[in-house]
This record gives structure tokens, C-alpha cells and sequence, in this order.
């Protein structure tokens, strides 16, 4: 648990060198073991929260691979995830719903208490990476809450009437034929 950390300070020693920041998190995520999941859990945390935007969407997404290997680090720090949807960069928010979009696979009902932050996100981002995610994200929910099938379709009307994006055009409608 947080406090026990032998690696110490490693990790966010870092700080103040970002890219050599993000290349330890990137091979942290590939050389997860249980151990380091649980050792490091505390020093990704604490990156979550840097200053530097970059900083904050490596620890982000390192932690998908931490939480396969630690699940108990996914109770500890789903908090501040959620609070990473709501980061003012849009890289950090793009990180978030990945990561979350990935943990829904398993078990979509788990992700229910977001829908207003990914319902907010899916009205108001104009990235189309972050939209298909948004939306494969949000038609995975229908089956636990069947009233989300409804308010989805004047968003998903909107992008498909709007975007240029064929793979995003494509998700939408994929999504609009499987859950209505």
C-alpha cells in the first residue's frame, strides 16, 4: 500500500526531466511484475498530479499495466483517475478515457458512476481519437444502463452529420446499429 516504497523517491526524482520521466513509466508499463506494480503504485501516483502535462499522461497510462498486475492499485487510485478526465490538457483527458476504456472491457457496469464526466467529454472534445474511444466506451454501458441508449442519440446524430472523420463516422454508426 502507499507509504510502504522501497524504490523511494525514484521515479519522481524525474521531475523535472520529462522525457527521461516518460521513458522510465514507458518501461515500467513493459516490464511490469507484481512487485514493481506495487512498489512503484505510490511514485506513479504522486506523477499523476506533475506540474508537467506530459508527466501526467505517462503516469496515466502506466497505469492500465499496473492495475492488471496489482488489481488492488486500481481501489487505491481510481480516484484520481476520474480526476484525470477532467485535467485541463487534453492528453491527460485522452490517457484517462483510454485506460478507463480498457478496464470497461472486462466489466462495463464498474464504469457506470462516470457517465457524466464521459458524457461531458463526448459533447465537448473535438478529438476524434478521444471521440471513438468515447463512443466504443459509451455503447459498452448500454447493456448495464439501457437509458443511456437514448441520450446518446443526439450526440452521435451530431458527429455523424458533422465529422469528416470516416473511422470516427464509422464507430458511430457501428455503435448506433448494435445498441438501438
Amino acid at each position: 500500500a502507499f507509504g510502504q516504497s522501497t524504490a523511494g523517491n525514484d521515479l519522481r526524482l524525474l521531475e523535472g526531466l520529462p522525457y527521461e520521466a516518460g521513458c522510465a513509466l514507458n518501461c515500467l508499463s513493459n516490464i511490469c511484475t507484481p512487485y514493481l506494480a506495487e512498489t512503484l503504485l505510490e511514485d506513479v501516483y504522486g506523477m499523476m498530479n506533475s506540474s508537467k502535462p506530459y508527466i501526467r499522461k505517462k503516469a496515466v497510462l502506466v497505469l492500465y499495466p499496473i492495475f492488471k498486475r496489482f488489481p488492488r492499485a486500481l481501489r487505491l487510485s481510481f480516484d484520481r483517475l476520474k480526476d484525470k478526465l477532467k485535467d485541463e490538457d487534453p492528453g491527460v483527458q485522452n490517457a484517462a478515457v483510454n485506460v478507463i476504456c480498457e478496464l470497461a472491457r472486462k466489466n462495463p457496469s464498474n464504469y457506470l458512476a462516470l457517465l457524466p464526466q464521459l458524457f461531458e467529454l463526448l459533447n465537448h472534445s473535438n478529438n476524434n481519437w478521444m471521440l471513438i474511444k468515447l463512443v466504443k466506451l459509451l455503447g459498452s454501458l448500454i447493456p448495464a444502463e439501457p437509458r443511456l441508449a437514448k441520450k446518446l442519440q443526439e450526440p452521435l446524430t451530431q458527429i455523424i452529420s458533422s465529422t469528416p472523420a470516416k473511422s470516427l463516422l464509422y464507430e458511430c454508426i457501428s455503435t448506433a446499429t448494435n445498441c438501438f
